[in-house]
């Protein structure tokens, strides 16, 4: 009907009949008349007519605006569609995300931890395999902290950079740079962590100032902790002061006015030195710049370094900085950044070789991190610019570094890329457009105006100059003609021209999901999906062979760059393995060479394998990283499934094995295959080779087929929850399909041999047909509330399937104070509220609530329940739900269960709860708790109120229950204390005398101290272990039937309870190890801690003078000295204030003490020990100022002759003591020689008649000592007995002479020297007798033994120097050959005093018998001196000759023999020099070096402590006595090595606080054994059961060494009380005095020696079998029974009281 579209010249249009396809027009001028419009060859736009040139022009643009919005909608779909499915989940999941994580032009930098022996030896933390269960991290995988940790805890980021770290002990805090999401500004956060940086938990923003702030350089100085960061925004470099670490901070200083970037301040040669960029100023290259200042302090002022700028040169080179610099080897590095091919490309590490004032020089080192080769799916692949290395105090390295997946500018240049690819597909649109017909005219008709009719002069002189209009108009004229050319040169109708607009189309389509990717495709990585914040990795492995070696490398290169991949492990099968070199690999790839061409193979136990998680993945599966990543996080959430992308569903009989699709037309699945699935390595692979599995693997080898379906069968048959979970992925390819190296090409046999395995498997194994898992149901038509309540709904059947032995097995927790009650738990979410369900349950299957003097749940003992569910929000606020919310809640819930459900309502304060439980068909109990805080009613403080109360709920209200008699049961429990030991004012002022250094004990306490007569008192005032006691007084099965009865029992003694159980109230302190306790074991911890700071120094001074300088920053935590009066004080103690001691040291001490080789506790340094723990709380620079002074009083005492106090003046010196002790002993005796040589006495020498005899030390065989003698060497070395002057003159005396001798009535010198005249002859009066048969050779007279010196004393230095020259003396002498040159000539000259005839011959025989050979029988047999006085004939002279060593003419023996002249040995000079030992003792002590001193101090310290405590009596405790005994060997054994070693390691450290922590072990049992025992003295066996049940509680956790800070969390043990006892008991209830009595209202009754219970519990209960009442209905006769309707549980205290009801009905 209507005309043919008009068209432009050279146009043509189709005939009847043509047109194909594309027939339709476009076109505006179709319809029922002619067009009265066309262009023009020129572009003009010339009108037909004017009634319908509106209408036409119209018609012309609505066409093209239907045309556009046509290809929006359909280009829209395709985008959305291309987003949907090939987005990743996390690029999803960002889109309408809150603020936070979002993209970034900076980038998106997160952060991980390295760890390392060197700064250039560092790995990642997943390298450490540090594994973490409650994250479920195995292992642990960098980034650490990403923007999800600030924006998780409310403080939106986009990015996290530039860490710094700060430690403090065992603790790690993180400061770092994080952009704000909303200000889109830089913050500085902070994180801690307490496991050396595995997990780190975001504290909040430490630093928000109004501009950016970044680099946030922490460091101490003074004290003080500073912050550093970069403020370049507001033009100056500032630095900021903690006040409240690590949150608070303020700003301290401004110490630059410029605005420097990225800036560091550290000490080196004696100044602050301040390294950053300025990129201010003119022709400064960014990122090329350094300058370096230095100062005497960070505060400034601050002085440009000569060479400022250091750096001006490429941004590639390292000059801007990169992190914290730090010290290797005593070498300074700096970190720089290379920005050459973006911004923070890497980093690069100087070894600063020069830095003064003048000159720096540096040169660039090798870099030990390796760069990823993941790209941007891995956290770093991209840059990395920032690192902060220090080093712990374990001497192990950990380094912090920042990374990026994605270039600088990353997201500006994807964005532009994708408007360039929308606006090719607007250009590609118009394209269509124009072929279409939809677009004749780019410029619509009335955009082109045209002259018409005669124009002003003003018009013309305007429009002259207007040649740009013309040429604007010109150019839309040519871009009308367009299209018309375009579809005239490109016939749409035709075959090109279809082909043609169909590749327009398809480029459009194209570059619409180019544009669409992006924009919001994120930054083009797959990344990870964290599981609670944290990353893990897993072990990628693949079975194959030598057919598909291609396939393998295409296999690896793609996994290889999936960002959570850690290692390939391909397992090879058959064939030549291929070289490693052959792979494109970002991670390791291990080829694992197999024996045997077996399936079995696949699951083979690999050691090497260091990753829980193992995907099995075929390797002709091709699909992304992106389904892997999010299997891998579904598998983190169920690491006990098998996680998997193949789900089948085994059903029917026989059992046939089909494909996904039938699984999907079922609806559900029970089986996932293992050639694409992850797995848990430490127990699939247990499993498949353990021996229940051997016949079904026998069957995979024979069917070489079917390994999985075994694999899922192992996994069903140890659990009944579900195994299996299936993830849908995006796509995924099957690369065989395109081979023929297909194992399974033959599909309908492959089925067969796998249908016959799921036979076979099910009567081995157990069928699967039972299972099945829902997972493919589409819950969009349900609601949210319906979706939340079958979540809980399906979590509570599989508790149920589970049980409690299953549940133990998987994720139960034990309780805090309950030993045998567990938990499971989970989180749901609905309605933007977060819940949490807990399933808590018993393991004991009685089916009774155990007995309430045992622990028991709160909701265990207020409704009579055992295993019980409570559900309720999660909200820091502690907000819970509202009654109507919580029956709503309930509701859905019990129908599904069995267990009574709770939901806690109300104020959280108020502990209410409602709750419902589910008895079958016919029961139902609902339960109500509630509790009145304040405002008790008078009525219900009594127990007939409360009587009351229980009837009103099943009788009539109207009735007066007071008048009316209900029988009901109940039984009540009383709890009393006893009034707390309360020494807390006494603490307070203990507390400051430690603070000040005082170390004595206070003469005048403000009250008695429970330990005033334990020996510790002297040194602390100790807390009582003992705070108390509670009471629990029980009466059971009780019938009351009315207010009278319970009257009458409110007013009952609690004597007349059925039973008593009394539990200590112990103090918390008591299971702590570490805490805050003071006592000896604290006090050893410090003094360890400054052993290990010893080694800093080389004399004792220089940590006196170190506090006074700006020196080592070790030393600023020891610089409190206590005040010149407390030190006045402990001199005093130990110098002047001495009472008469017992210097025997041995009386008292414990057998097992000298196994630690220190001083005894009552000697001087052991004294000195005791109070160095106790002075200036113990710290280095307080132990060096206290030794100074000592040895300053050691030094008074010597110069002015005063006894040295506490230590013997004679005697052997005791080498199993220090050899500080063994010098003061040597002191002592030099200072009592030198007093006597004062007054004239010399007591060097035994034999003048002038001599006090006194005891004296004689050798153990005396007097036949020279039997046996080995020569002069050793016999010095004799072990010498100190005798009384009596006994020893008994040994030489005759008889007759010792008979009057005795008769003597006193010893004075004059006496004993005419006795022993009168034995020795006048003429003998040098010798000390006649030494037995012996004779001199050449005068043939009896030999006489010489009066010798005494060998001087000497201490275990002098011995080693002694032992080094006992050799044969040469012309060269030290000390110690020197001093046996003296001794022996000092014995020849008496020794020929004593026999003038003798011979050199004659001495040798009497001093060293072994040097004279003799050739017949001794001496003695052939010569007597009876047989001389007879007259009888002997050979003369005895036969005999020197040793061989003897008789050489040059021994020097005979040299000193010829030189000796006679002389007694009081006449002979002192062997001992006391003016000259003495000032060797005093030498030594003055230049004693610290860290000998403290190990000596470290040895005594402990000895005298134990020794302290060992004095403690605390009755017969059998087991404290043994780990007394114990401690010691401890002690002795852990010590032995600092006796013998200078340097002190790290471990040996370790075993020294860990030796702190078994003393404070011990101490706490002493200090509880002594307080028990003063508690039951007239009941020891109480104290005895009391002690006992805590030592076997607390032994298990001695062992470990180690804090155990709930030790006293589940201690509850009680002890039943008998009647015989219960005196004792009352006793410790003494009655209230007047004071404390005015101050208490009782209202409880049952009171106690005038004490009321502080807590009262009274369970009522009512059992019925069919009677109704008032709340339940009535049960019906079928089901009779007995059953407790009623149950009201009540506990109060004077001021508070909750109820818990529970009713029973049936429904």
């Amino acid at each position: 009907m209507g005309s043919s579209p008009i068209v432009t010249s050279g146009s043509s249009s189709a005939g009847p009949g043509g047109g194909g396809w594309f027939r339709w027009r476009w076109n505006g001028g179709v319809g029922a008349g002619k067009s009265n419009s066309t262009v023009n060859r020129n572009g003009n736009c010339i009108h037909n007519g004017n009634s319908n040139n509106t209408t036409n022009e119209h018609c012309v643009v609505s066409s093209s605006v239907a045309f556009f919005l046509v290809s929006v909608v359909v280009l829209g779909s395709i985008g959305s569609l291309y987003g949907r499915f090939m987005l990743t989940a996390n690029v999803r999941s960002e889109i309408n995300a809150p603020p936070g994580c979002g993209l970034d032009n900076e980038g998106s930098w997160a952060i991980g931890v390295y760890y390392g022996d060197s700064p250039f030896s560092l790995k990642p933390i997943e390298a450490m395999n540090v594994w973490k269960d409650e994250s479920a991290a195995w292992p642990v995988a960098n980034p650490v902290l990403t923007c999800a940790s600030p924006s998780d805890s409310g403080f939106p980021s986009n990015f996290v950079a530039d860490p710094f770290l700060y430690v403090q002990g065992e603790t790690l805090y993180l400061f770092y740079e994080t952009k704000n999401s909303v200000t889109v500004q830089g913050d500085i956060g902070v994180a801690r962590s307490v496991d050396k940086g595995a997990t780190w938990k975001h504290l909040g923003i430490a630093l928000d100032e109004d501009w950016h702030l970044s680099y946030p350089y922490v460091f101490d100085y003074n004290g003080n902790i500073y912050m550093m960061p970069e403020s370049s925004a507001k033009g100056d470099l500032r630095l900021y002061r903690a006040i409240n670490f690590p949150l608070t901070w303020t700003m301290d200083n401004i110490i630059l006015k410029k605005p420097l970037v990225d800036s560091f301040i550290i000490p080196h040669q004696g100044l602050f030195w301040l390294f950053g960029s300025d990129h201010s100023g003119i022709g400064t290259k960014k990122n090329g710049q350094l300058e370096i200042w230095y100062s005497n302090s960070p505060l400034g002022p601050w002085k440009p370094h000569k060479k400022n700028p250091i750096y001006n040169t490429d941004k590639s080179m390292g000059a801007r900085n990169g992190g914290r610099p730090f010290i290797y080897n005593r070498i300074l590095y700096r970190v720089g950044q290379d920005s050459g091919e973006t911004y923070g490309k890497r980093v690069r590490v100087f070894k600063i070789g020069v830095l003064t004032t003048d000159d720096f020089r540096e040169v660039e080192v090798p870099w030990g991190v390796k760069e990823s080769y993941k790209g941007r799916n891995a956290w770093n692949g991209a840059r990395g610019h920032h690192i902060d290395a220090q080093q712990l105090s374990s001497g192990e390295w950990i380094a912090v570094l920042d990374g990026d997946r994605v270039p600088s500018g990353d997201a500006v240049r994807r964005f532009i890329l994708g408007l360039a690819s929308l606006l090719a597909v607007l250009v590609f649109v118009m394209l269509v457009g124009f072929l279409l017909g939809a677009v004749k005219c780019i410029v619509p008709l009335s955009w082109c105006p045209h002259s018409m009719g005669k124009r002003s002069d003003a018009f013309l002189t305007w429009e002259k100059p207007s040649v740009l209009s013309e040429k604007l108009r010109l150019f839309c004229s040519r871009l009308n003609r367009a299209s018309s050319t375009l579809r005239a040169r490109i016939r749409p109708n035709s075959c090109s021209g279809i082909i043609i607009l169909t590749f327009v189309i398809a480029i459009a389509m194209m570059l619409t999901c180019c544009g669409v990717n992006y924009i919001y495709g994120g930054n083009g990585g797959q990344e990870p999906y964290p599981l609670s914040g944290h990353y893990s990795e897993f072990t990628l492995l693949t079975m194959t062979y030598d057919a598909r070696l291609w396939n393998l490398k295409m296999y690896v290169k793609h996994y290889s760059r999936c960002s959570s991949v850690r290692e390939i492990v391909v397992v090879w099968n058959k064939g030549t393995p291929p070289q490693l070199s052959e792979f494109d690999s970002a991670v390791p790839v291990r080829i694992r060479v197999e024996e045997h061409n077996s399936l079995n193979n696949r699951f083979k136990i690999d050691p090497l394998i260091k990753t829980r998680a193992v995907l099995e993945l075929d390797d002709d599966i091709m699909m992304t990283c992106d389904d892997i990543e999010r299997g891998f996080r579904v598998w983190r959430e169920h690491p006990e499934r098998i996680v998997g992308f193949y789900p089948r569903f085994v059903n029917g009989s026989p059992l046939t094995y089909r494909g996904e699709k039938h699984a999907r037309k079922h609806d559900g699945y029970n089986m996932i295959l293992t050639g694409a699935a992850f797995i848990d390595s430490t127990v699939a692979f247990e499993r498949y080779w353990s021996t229940f599995a051997t016949e079904g693997r026998e069957m995979v080898h024979s069917f070489f087929n079917c390994e999985d379906i075994l694999m899922n069968y192992l996994y069903a048959n140890k659990s009944l929850s579900n195994v299996v979970e299936y993830i849908r992925p995006t796509w995924a390819i099957d690369t065989s399909k395109f081979s023929s190296a297909a194992i399974s090409r033959n599909t309908q046999a492959h089925y067969g041999v796998r249908s016959n395995c799921l036979t076979m498997f099910s009567d081995m194994y157990g069928s699967l047909t039972h299972r099945k898992f829902e997972r493919f149901d589409d819950f969009t038509l349900a609601s949210s509330w319906e979706r939340f309540i079958s979540e809980i709904e399906a979590v509570c059947r599989q508790w149920m399937a589970d049980g409690p032995k299953n549940l133990l097995m998987k994720d139960a927790v034990q309780t805090d104070l309950l030993k045998d009650l567990y938990k499971v738990k989970s989180e749901f979410k609905y309605a933007l509220k977060s819940y949490c369900m807990e399933y808590s349950f018993e393991t004991s299957n009685n089916g009774k609530v155990a007995d309430w003097n045992q622990p028991l749940h709160d909701l265990q003992l207020s409704f009579g329940v055992k295993e019980f569910l409570v559900i309720a929000p999660q909200s820091a606020s502690g907000v819970v739900l509202d009654a109507p919310e919580a029956s709503k809640l309930l509701s859905a819930v019990a129908i599904a269960i069995l267990w009574p459900a709770f939901v806690p309502v109300h104020d959280p304060s108020r502990k209410a709860y409602i709750g419902i439980q589910n008895m079958g068909t016919v029961f139902t109990r609902r339960f109500e708790a509630d509790r009145i805080g304040s405002q008790v009613p008078i009525k219900l403080m009594h127990m007939e109120g409360l009587y009351e109360l229980f009837i009103s709920k099943f009788a009539y209200t109207a009735l007066d229950l007071s008048m009316h008699h209900y029988e009901v049961q109940f039984k009540m429990k009383l709890t009393y204390s006893t009034p707390i030991y309360d020494d807390e004012e006494v603490q307070e002022n203990e507390a400051e005398g430690t603070e000040s250094g005082e170390s004595l004990k206070s003469e005048n306490h403000a009250k008695a101290q429970w330990d005033d007569d334990c020996p510790w008192s002297q040194w602390y005032t100790a807390e009582d272990p003992v705070k108390g006691f509670q009471l629990l007084a029980i009466w059971s099965d009780i019938t009351a039937e009315s207010s009278l009865d319970m009257a009458e029992l409110e007013n009952a003694s609690p004597l007349e309870a059925d039973k008593w159980f009394l539990s200590p109230n112990l103090s918390q302190n008591l299971g702590v190890s570490g805490g805050n306790t003071i006592g000896f074991a604290s006090q050893l911890r410090l003094l360890v801690k400054a052993l290990e700071m010893s080694q800093d120094a080389q004399f004792v001074e220089d940590f006196v003078s170190a506090a006074e300088k700006s020196g080592s920053e070790t030393l600023k935590s020891s610089e409190v000295v206590p005040p010149p009066t407390v030190l006045d004080r402990v001199l005093k103690d130990l110098f002047h204030e001495v009472v008469e001691v017992q210097l025997d040291f041995s009386l008292g001490e414990h057998r097992n003490s000298r196994a630690v080789k220190g001083a005894a506790l009552g000697s001087l340094f052991g004294q000195f020990c005791l109070h160095a723990l106790w002075f200036g709380n113990c710290s280095i620079r307080a132990i060096a100022v206290l030794w100074i002074e000592f040895v300053r009083e050691v030094r008074w005492c010597w110069e002015e002759s005063q006894p040295l106090p506490r230590m013997p003046v004679n005697g052997t010196i005791d080498l199993s003591t220090c050899l500080i002790n063994q010098k003061l002993h040597m002191l002592a005796i030099c200072i009592n020689k030198k007093r006597q040589q004062d007054k004239g006495n010399d007591v060097g020498a035994s034999g003048d008649s002038d001599t006090v005899y006194e005891d004296i030390l004689v050798p153990r065989d005396f007097p036949s000592s020279h039997d046996g003698d080995e020569g002069f060497e050793k016999k010095q070395d004799r072990a010498l007995v100190k005798l009384p002057m009596c006994s020893w003159i008994s040994l030489i005396l005759p008889c007759t002479t010792l008979t009057a001798f005795s008769s003597t009535s006193s010893l004075d010198s004059e006496r004993v020297a005419a006795i022993l005249r009168s034995v020795f002859g006048s003429g003998r009066k040098h010798s000390s007798g006649v030494s037995g048969p012996m004779m001199l050779l050449k005068s043939y007279k009896s030999m006489h033994a010489p009066m010798t010196q005494d060998p001087p004393p000497m201490t275990e230095d002098m011995h080693e120097e002694r032992l080094q020259a006992a050799q044969a003396l040469s012309d060269s002498f030290n000390f110690s050959a020197q001093l046996e040159k003296d001794i022996l000539a000092s014995d020849m000259c008496a020794f020929k005093a004593a026999n003038p005839d003798a011979v050199f011959e004659d001495f040798i025989r009497w001093h060293s018998p072994k040097d004279w050979e003799n050739d017949g029988n001794m001496e003695h047999n052939q010569v007597s001196q009876s047989n001389a006085n007879q007259g009888s004939t002997v050979e003369w002279p005895p036969p005999g000759r020197l040793s061989e060593r003897m008789s050489d003419h040059g021994n020097l023996w005979r040299k000193i023999w010829h030189e000796a002249q006679p002389l007694n040995a009081s006449k002979q000079k002192p062997l001992l020099d006391p003016n000259r030992e003495g000032e060797k003792v005093l030498h030594y002590l003055e230049t004693l070096k610290p860290h000998r001193l403290l190990q000596q101090i470290v040895c005594t310290a402990f000895r005298a402590a134990a020794d302290t405590l060992n004095q403690t009596s605390f009755g017969d405790l059998q087991h404290m006595s043994s780990k007394i005994g114990q401690l010691y060997i401890t002690m002795g054994s852990m010590l032995k090595f600092l006796q013998t070693h200078d340097i002190i390691g790290d471990d040996v450290v370790g075993d020294l606080a860990r030796l702190c922590t078994t003393f404070e072990h011990i101490e706490k049992l002493i200090l509880l054994a002594a307080s028990l025992h003063h508690k039951f003295l007239q009941s020891p066996h109480l104290a005895q059961a009391f002690f006992n049940d805590f030592y076997n509680h607390y032994l298990p956790k001695m062992g470990t060494g180690s804090a155990q800070g709930d030790a006293m969390k589940d201690f509850d043990k009680k002890q039943q009380i008998r009647s015989r006892d219960r005196n004792v008991v009352v006793n410790m209830f003494p009655p209230p005095t007047a004071n404390q009595s005015w101050r208490k209202v009782l209202s409880m009754g049952n009171l106690l020696n005038g004490h009321e219970p502080i807590l009262r519990e009274i369970i009522f209960s009512k059992r019925d079998r069919d009677e109704g009442s008032y709340y339940a209905a009535g049960t019906p006769k079928v089901y009779q029974q007995d059953v407790e309707t009623y149950r009201m549980y009540v506990c109060e205290t004077s001021n508070d009281l909750r109820v818990a009801l529970a009713v029973a009905s049936c429904d």
